[in-house]
């Protein structure tokens, strides 16, 4: 994939300038807008993109789902958000048996369907889910795979120039990766960080493009 430079499209809705996962997707939908990639808000952070210091805690629109350390992913991925709702990923028969493997589904190529207090997670088009093996159990340095950029392989004793800090739950997740976090890498490392332990219900702020 080719990582463009171009100036992101911050997005706002009537005054609101951070949202959840869900409100992320609405309004990106609404204004025919594609939520960057994992891939691509990283590369504007590690190029010295001069808002990121000003704009906190980022979204993309890498959508991950993985089970627990060691075990199959199995027929179904359940969690369950602090806002209260209950999300549901039926995972297709191809990648029920895969253990310590994430399963990466960028924007807009999923579905977030919110009935009630269950969010149903659709992939109408299953050729658009990439499975990523040897996904860490642990935080840790890792090196990133070349097609999201998600961390993979064993942990790292020191950073190279493509390795990045990485965490990750031990509970079954659906998450979508958050950049340019405090939480998960060393002080003045932040441009560093993938993260996968933020509840989705947190308001951050989505950075976008137009739909070609």
């Amino acid at each position: 994939m080719v990582v463009k430079s171009a100036e992101p499209i911050i997005m706002k809705k009537e005054g609101q300038d951070q949202f959840n996962i869900i409100e992320a997707a609405t309004a990106a939908k609404k204004a025919g807008l594609r939520i960057l990639s994992n891939k691509e808000v990283d590369a504007l952070l590690n190029r010295g993109w001069e808002k990121a210091d000003t704009i906190g805690a980022i979204w993309t629109g890498t959508l991950v789902i993985h089970g627990r350390p060691g075990e199959k992913l199995g027929k179904a991925v359940k969690t369950k958000s602090r806002d209260g709702l209950s999300w549901v990923f039926e995972v297709p028969p191809n990648f029920r048996s895969l253990k310590d493997a994430a399963l990466v589904i960028e924007h807009p190529d999923y579905v977030l369907a919110e009935i009630g207090f269950r969010v149903t997670v659709r992939v109408p088009d299953l050729r658009k889910i990439r499975m990523v093996k040897d996904f860490p159990r642990q935080f840790g340095i890792y090196e990133t795979d070349k097609e999201a950029g998600i961390p993979h392989g064993r942990a790292l004793a020191s950073n190279t120039e493509t390795s990045r800090y990485f965490d990750r739950g031990s509970e079954p997740s659906i998450g979508v990766v958050e950049r340019n976090s405090t939480t998960c890498v060393l002080p003045d490392e932040y441009e560093r960080g993938v993260c996968l332990t933020t509840d989705t219900s947190m308001r951050f702020t989505v950075l976008a493009e137009k739909k070609k």
